[in-house]
């Protein structure tokens, strides 16, 4: 068990934000204790025969590197030690193996779900598309190291984790363990694993809710000296709060900041209360966008704990938005499965999308960037609630001209199209509203009355647009 770094604690205090700030560089004095590691690995060499390739993923220095190590490096190796961290790794076998990183069991390629998975995550850190034949990828020189009496393509075992890039474990020090029969390979693996940077308090109201800030990479030291770092954190740490306290509810608990430099996104993942943003995304973002992302970001968990996205009303409104017809494949699969097809695929070329462009942030935000309620479920509850949080903007925004996504045209808007764009948020909410009361027969909490407010202010324009009112 390796022991917690030693830690200098620097307290900061701005408005309603307490910042502690955790000192983990090796210049501040902070000191590592190694583990001592019992050798697990039996008949090591016998197992390493079985192995064609042992292929590791990572970041060091913001970049990705690639090691692979062949049947012959195998045989005696126990130890593998990165500057930097690990993202992904794949095993390559002729028998069947027992594999784990970290105590999980490696996936497998068995079934098209898993098959889908292992195919996007390893083209990503192939850095090209490599979906193609499996003996394609792995290159001639390592498979004729394969069973060549037999037409089966190798066993493939695979750790990728959720997000894209991440740590396929928090710790410096973790375990890859490969077993078969009465032989096993254990690998002891050291990495520059997750710190804690700083943890957060950010909401008067709630001074017992924390958020913690962690990051993994190589580059923390240049990392706490971004400008303006404290009211980064900050503002992220407000975007959440605002969310939570909206619905009154306990969503995100840790923000990892990872040190990939090859995507600028910040993301959520199902089954997690985390919020991930990549590092260009963390330290080049203006103030004002970066609580729109953490928004944005906390509304995500938001829809998966409501489980927005699994409601009929909810599919029926998105499949009608499209204008995917009534006995369509597209509407069919989109309301069955909440598979949302391609952009544009199955759907009038001629229908309106004018509510996707309207909620979206880039317009309903202005000066913000992004939104694509469009693309699926998902992005569509999220980008709809995120306008509603600042539904005081409504009216203005129906003065505004619209950045028509499609055409990059921006026009202002018709007395028509102020209906339609109107009568689509009646039933979005109202949509929203069937997605609670079908697990929530009471339907009397804070959650119900924020969209009963809201559906009360778009009747209300509503029926003064159609009454001539000027809007």
């Amino acid at each position: 068990m390796c022991k917690p770094r030693k830690a200098s604690v620097v307290l900061f205090l701005s408005g309603f934000f307490a910042i502690f700030i955790v000192g983990v560089l090796s210049a501040m004095g902070s000191t590592v204790t190694k583990s001592v590691r019992t050798p697990r690995s039996v008949n090591s060499k016998k197992l390493a025969r079985h192995i064609i390739a042992l292929h590791i993923y990572g970041v060091c220095e913001g970049r990705a590197f690639k090691r692979v190590y062949l049947k012959g490096e195998l045989c005696g190796l126990d130890r593998i030690k990165v500057k930097g961290y690990i993202s992904g790794v794949v095993v390559s076998s002729n028998e069947d193996v027992n594999a784990t990183i970290d105590g999980h069991a490696m996936g497998t390629v068995d079934n098209e779900d898993s098959e889908d998975f292992f195919w996007e995550r390893l083209s990503e850190v192939e850095g090209k598309d490599v979906s193609y034949l499996y003996n394609s990828y792995y290159g001639s020189s390592v498979m004729d190291e394969a069973n060549s009496e037999t037409d089966l393509p190798p066993r493939t075992y695979f750790y990728f984790p959720q997000i894209s890039w991440d740590s396929v474990s928090p710790k410096p020090e973790f375990e890859i363990d490969l077993a078969t029969g009465d032989a096993a390979l254990s690998l002891h693996v050291e990495q520059d694993g997750y710190n804690t940077i700083c943890i957060l308090s950010s909401d008067p109201e709630r001074p017992n809710k924390k958020i913690v800030f962690r990051y993994v990479g190589t580059e923390l030291k240049d990392l706490l000296k971004t400008p303006g770092l404290q009211q980064r954190l900050s503002r992220i740490a407000g975007g959440i709060a605002s969310v939570e306290r909206a619905f009154r509810l306990d969503l995100i608990r840790e923000v990892n900041i990872m040190d990939y430099r090859g995507v600028n996104n910040a993301l959520t993942c199902e089954g997690t209360n985390s919020i991930w943003f990549y590092r260009n995304t963390f330290v080049g973002e203006p103030l004002d966008e970066l609580d729109s992302i953490a928004v944005h970001e906390t509304l995500h968990k938001f829809v998966e704990t409501e489980r927005f996205t699994y409601c009929t009303q909810v599919r029926q409104f998105f499949a009608d938005l499209h204008g995917y017809g009534e006995l369509s494949r597209e509407r069919f699969i989109l309301v069955v499965k909440g598979i949302s097809p391609p952009p544009q695929a199955g759907s009038d070329e001629d229908a309106p999308q004018l509510f996707f462009d309207f909620i979206d942030e880039r317009n309903f935000l202005r000066g913000m960037k992004g939104g694509h309620s469009g693309d699926n479920l998902d992005e569509f509850c999220t980008s709809l609630l995120h306008s509603l949080l600042y539904f005081d903007r409504l009216e203005n925004n129906l003065r505004l001209p619209l950045n028509l996504g499609c055409s990059n045209r921006c026009e202002l808007l018709t007395r028509g199209e102020k209906r339609i764009i109107l009568r689509d948020y009646v039933r979005a909410i109202d949509s929203l509203l069937s997605a609670r009361h079908s697990h929530s027969p009471a339907g009397r909490d804070s959650i119900n009355t924020f969209l009963m407010k809201r559906l009360t202010s778009a009747r209300t324009v509503l029926e003064k647009i159609s009454s001539g009112k000027a809007v």
